[in-house]
Protein backbone atom coordinates (compact mmCIF):
# COMPACT_ATOMS: atom_id res chain seq x y z
CA UNK A 1 0.00 0.00 0.00
CA UNK A 2 2.41 2.10 0.87
CA UNK A 3 4.58 1.49 -2.95
CA UNK A 4 1.34 2.12 -4.44
CA UNK A 5 0.98 5.09 -2.83
CA UNK A 6 4.83 6.54 -3.56
CA UNK A 7 3.92 5.38 -7.09
CA UNK A 8 0.51 7.43 -7.26
CA UNK A 9 2.47 10.09 -5.90
CA UNK A 10 5.17 10.29 -8.05
CA UNK A 11 2.44 9.87 -10.78
CA UNK A 12 1.42 13.30 -9.80
CA UNK A 13 4.40 14.41 -9.47
CA UNK A 14 5.29 13.49 -12.73
CA UNK A 15 2.03 15.06 -14.27
CA UNK A 16 2.59 18.10 -12.79
CA UNK A 17 5.86 18.31 -13.77
CA UNK A 18 4.50 17.44 -17.49
CA UNK A 19 2.30 20.38 -17.24
CA UNK A 20 4.51 22.66 -15.82
CA UNK A 21 6.93 22.16 -18.50
CA UNK A 22 4.06 21.91 -21.09
CA UNK A 23 3.15 25.51 -19.48
CA UNK A 24 6.47 26.66 -20.00
CA UNK A 25 7.00 25.23 -23.58
CA UNK A 26 3.49 27.39 -24.40
CA UNK A 27 5.06 30.52 -21.90
CA UNK A 28 7.73 30.71 -24.14
CA UNK A 29 5.67 30.28 -27.17
CA UNK A 30 3.59 33.21 -26.12
CA UNK A 31 6.52 35.61 -25.35
CA UNK A 32 7.90 34.46 -28.35
CA UNK A 33 4.71 35.24 -30.55
CA UNK A 34 4.68 38.74 -28.36
CA UNK A 35 8.58 39.59 -29.51
CA UNK A 36 7.22 38.83 -32.97
CA UNK A 37 4.17 41.03 -32.63
CA UNK A 38 6.29 43.78 -30.55
CA UNK A 39 9.41 43.47 -33.55
CA UNK A 40 6.23 44.02 -36.45
CA UNK A 41 5.11 47.14 -34.77
CA UNK A 42 8.54 47.98 -34.15
CA UNK A 43 9.47 47.49 -37.74
CA UNK A 44 6.25 48.97 -38.67
CA UNK A 45 6.88 51.92 -36.92
CA UNK A 46 10.63 52.67 -37.61
CA UNK A 47 8.92 52.39 -41.66
CA UNK A 48 6.35 54.99 -41.20
CA UNK A 49 9.00 56.93 -39.58
CA UNK A 50 11.23 56.70 -41.94
CA UNK A 51 8.41 57.63 -44.77
CA UNK A 52 6.94 60.55 -42.79
CA UNK A 53 10.98 61.97 -42.48
CA UNK A 54 11.27 60.98 -46.00
CA UNK A 55 7.50 63.25 -47.06
CA UNK A 56 8.88 65.70 -45.11
CA UNK A 57 12.41 66.09 -46.74
CA UNK A 58 10.56 65.81 -49.85
CA UNK A 59 8.12 68.70 -48.82
CA UNK A 60 11.02 71.26 -47.59
CA UNK A 61 12.66 70.39 -50.86
CA UNK A 62 9.50 71.35 -52.62
CA UNK A 63 8.91 74.51 -50.54
CA UNK A 64 13.16 75.45 -50.92
CA UNK A 65 12.87 75.46 -54.20
CA UNK A 66 9.82 77.05 -54.37
CA UNK A 67 11.08 79.89 -52.52
CA UNK A 68 14.01 80.13 -54.69
CA UNK A 69 12.20 79.92 -57.59
CA UNK A 70 9.95 83.13 -55.93
CA UNK A 71 13.01 84.89 -55.13
CA UNK A 72 14.88 84.47 -58.04
CA UNK A 73 11.32 85.75 -60.12
CA UNK A 74 11.25 88.62 -57.37
CA UNK A 75 14.70 89.37 -58.48
CA UNK A 76 14.25 89.06 -62.32
CA UNK A 77 11.34 91.05 -61.98
CA UNK A 78 13.09 93.51 -59.77
CA UNK A 79 16.26 94.40 -62.46
CA UNK A 80 13.65 94.19 -65.05
CA UNK A 81 11.74 97.08 -63.12
CA UNK A 82 15.12 98.64 -62.70
CA UNK A 83 15.98 98.41 -66.61
CA UNK A 84 13.20 99.98 -67.45
CA UNK A 85 13.29 103.17 -64.72
CA UNK A 86 16.64 103.10 -66.17
CA UNK A 87 15.60 103.09 -69.63
CA UNK A 88 12.64 105.88 -68.96
CA UNK A 89 15.08 107.79 -67.32
CA UNK A 90 17.51 107.91 -70.34
CA UNK A 91 14.67 108.63 -72.89
CA UNK A 92 13.33 111.69 -70.68
CA UNK A 93 16.80 113.17 -70.31
CA UNK A 94 17.95 112.49 -74.07
CA UNK A 95 14.25 114.50 -74.61
CA UNK A 96 15.08 116.77 -72.34
CA UNK A 97 18.70 117.53 -73.62
CA UNK A 98 17.64 117.45 -77.48
CA UNK A 99 15.09 119.76 -76.20
CA UNK A 100 17.70 122.48 -74.92
CA UNK A 101 19.96 121.78 -78.01
CA UNK A 102 17.30 122.19 -80.31
CA UNK A 103 16.24 125.20 -78.61
CA UNK A 104 19.94 126.29 -78.47
CA UNK A 105 20.39 125.58 -82.23
CA UNK A 106 17.10 127.33 -83.03
CA UNK A 107 18.70 130.54 -80.36
CA UNK A 108 22.08 130.54 -82.26
CA UNK A 109 20.33 130.31 -86.13
CA UNK A 110 17.90 133.48 -84.74
CA UNK A 111 21.04 135.03 -83.52
CA UNK A 112 23.13 134.26 -86.95
CA UNK A 113 20.62 135.14 -88.28
CA UNK A 114 20.16 138.72 -86.97
CA UNK A 115 24.07 138.61 -87.80
CA UNK A 116 23.85 138.12 -90.66
CA UNK A 117 21.03 140.88 -92.05
CA UNK A 118 23.54 143.33 -90.33
CA UNK A 119 26.56 142.85 -92.06
CA UNK A 120 24.91 142.33 -95.47
CA UNK A 121 22.89 145.76 -94.31
CA UNK A 122 27.13 147.02 -93.88
CA UNK A 123 28.17 145.82 -97.37
CA UNK A 124 24.73 147.37 -99.30
CA UNK A 125 26.47 150.26 -98.00
CA UNK A 126 30.05 150.03 -98.64
CA UNK A 127 28.86 149.15 -102.18
CA UNK A 128 26.42 152.28 -102.13
CA UNK A 129 28.48 154.62 -101.11
CA UNK A 130 31.04 153.71 -104.00
CA UNK A 131 27.58 153.84 -106.36
CA UNK A 132 27.70 155.84 -109.26
CA UNK A 133 23.97 157.61 -109.39
CA UNK A 134 24.63 160.14 -111.85
CA UNK A 135 22.18 159.90 -114.81
CA UNK A 136 20.57 156.95 -113.35
CA UNK A 137 16.71 157.16 -112.87
CA UNK A 138 15.31 156.41 -109.40
CA UNK A 139 13.98 153.36 -108.13
CA UNK A 140 16.43 150.93 -109.78
CA UNK A 141 17.14 147.48 -108.12
CA UNK A 142 18.95 144.07 -109.03
CA UNK A 143 20.19 140.81 -107.47
CA UNK A 144 24.02 140.72 -106.77
CA UNK A 145 25.96 137.70 -106.13
CA UNK A 146 29.04 138.11 -104.29
CA UNK A 147 32.08 135.93 -103.41
CA UNK A 148 34.37 137.02 -100.67
CA UNK A 149 37.03 135.34 -98.52
CA UNK A 150 37.83 135.64 -95.39
CA UNK A 151 38.69 139.29 -94.64
CA UNK A 152 35.95 140.65 -96.61
CA UNK A 153 37.68 140.40 -100.34
CA UNK A 154 35.72 140.30 -103.60
CA UNK A 155 36.74 137.41 -105.21
CA UNK A 156 33.97 137.30 -107.95
CA UNK A 157 30.72 139.09 -108.13
CA UNK A 158 27.77 138.84 -110.62
CA UNK A 159 24.34 140.13 -111.59
CA UNK A 160 21.77 137.11 -111.00
CA UNK A 161 18.44 139.46 -111.76
CA UNK A 162 19.03 142.49 -113.84
CA UNK A 163 17.53 145.99 -113.21
CA UNK A 164 16.95 146.24 -116.82
CA UNK A 165 19.42 148.90 -117.04
CA UNK A 166 22.14 147.35 -118.04
CA UNK A 167 24.71 150.33 -116.92
CA UNK A 168 22.67 150.14 -113.75
CA UNK A 169 24.11 146.67 -113.46
CA UNK A 170 27.41 147.48 -114.58
CA UNK A 171 28.32 150.04 -112.35
CA UNK A 172 26.51 147.87 -109.20
CA UNK A 173 29.40 145.51 -110.28
CA UNK A 174 32.16 148.34 -110.40
CA UNK A 175 31.07 149.81 -106.70
CA UNK A 176 30.83 146.39 -105.62
CA UNK A 177 34.85 145.63 -106.64
CA UNK A 178 35.56 149.46 -105.25
CA UNK A 179 33.73 148.88 -101.80
CA UNK A 180 36.21 145.31 -100.93
CA UNK A 181 37.32 144.30 -98.80
CA UNK A 182 33.36 144.82 -97.70
CA UNK A 183 32.85 145.04 -93.79
CA UNK A 184 32.53 141.20 -92.79
CA UNK A 185 33.88 139.91 -88.79
CA UNK A 186 37.26 139.64 -88.16
CA UNK A 187 37.21 136.10 -87.07
CA UNK A 188 37.97 133.32 -89.65
CA UNK A 189 35.56 130.85 -87.70
CA UNK A 190 32.51 133.36 -87.22
CA UNK A 191 32.94 134.35 -90.94
CA UNK A 192 32.60 130.49 -92.24
CA UNK A 193 29.82 129.28 -89.73
CA UNK A 194 27.99 132.27 -91.10
CA UNK A 195 28.39 130.93 -94.58
CA UNK A 196 29.54 134.11 -95.80
CA UNK A 197 31.83 132.93 -98.45
CA UNK A 198 28.65 133.54 -101.31
CA UNK A 199 26.07 136.02 -100.58
CA UNK A 200 23.26 136.99 -102.46
CA UNK A 201 21.02 140.22 -101.96
CA UNK A 202 19.46 143.02 -103.73
CA UNK A 203 21.15 146.09 -104.15
CA UNK A 204 19.25 149.38 -104.19
CA UNK A 205 21.15 152.75 -103.37
CA UNK A 206 19.83 155.33 -101.00
CA UNK A 207 19.16 158.16 -102.93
Amino acid sequence: AEEKKRKAEQKKIAKLEKEKTELEAKRKLEEKKIKAVEEKAKKLKAEEADRKKREEETRKTAEEKKRKEAEAARLKAEEEQKKKEAAEKKRREKELTDAMAEEEASEQAENDQKIINRIVSNIKRSIGNKFNKVGLPAGLQCELRVRLVPGGEVIDVSITKSSGNEIFDRRAVVATKKASPLPVPDDVATFERLHLRDNNFTFKPTN
